[in-house]
């Protein structure tokens, strides 16, 4: 990177431990985790990028990445290749995670605008919107259908 790294996050492709990291250059750039071979340098932001997520959408590993501007980018996670686009997030995106619901990928955005929004994948639909009471600043889902969410406010919401 060529400038301040905001985020990290680490996954699997091809059976194979990948960190990807992202940052003020905005680019996303992933790494072998066990040889630090340099896989990847994913372009496309305008902003900088600060979070990321790795998950799973039709069996395939992707890598969701949130920029300044609230633009949430999926791409191909083997081959840094562009699947879809979210627009509509209102805010900085403090907060990625993947779920499934009902056998779909879903995908749960954090906002500086205290909101959570779910996107079906990989269609890119906006299927729910919750407000909360503080700003989320990390999301992780602990079972298909829990989603915990921590605020600026020291609470972890369920």
């Amino acid at each position: 990177h060529r400038a301040g790294v905001c985020a990290l996050t680490i996954g699997t492709v091809d059976g194979e431990p990948v960190l990807a990291s992202a940052g003020h250059d905005r680019t996303i750039r992933t790494w072998h985790a066990g040889t630090g071979r340099p896989l990847l340098e994913i372009l496309g932001h305008e902003f900088p990028v600060y979070e990321l997520a790795f998950g799973t959408v039709d069996g395939e590993p992707v890598l969701a990445s949130a920029s300044y501007d609230g633009e949430v980018r999926i791409t191909r996670a083997a081959t840094g290749e562009l699947s879809t686009v979210l627009r509509g997030n209102t805010g900085l995106v403090r907060a990625l995670g993947f779920c499934v619901v009902e056998e779909h990928t879903v995908l749960v955005v954090g906002t500086d605008d205290r909101m959570l929004r779910l996107w079906l994948l990989p269609a890119g639909e906006l299927i729910g919107r919750r407000e909360l009471a503080a700003v989320p600043l990390a999301v992780r889902v602990t079972a298909p259908d829990v989603v915990c969410v921590a605020t600026d406010d020291g609470v972890v919401v369920l």
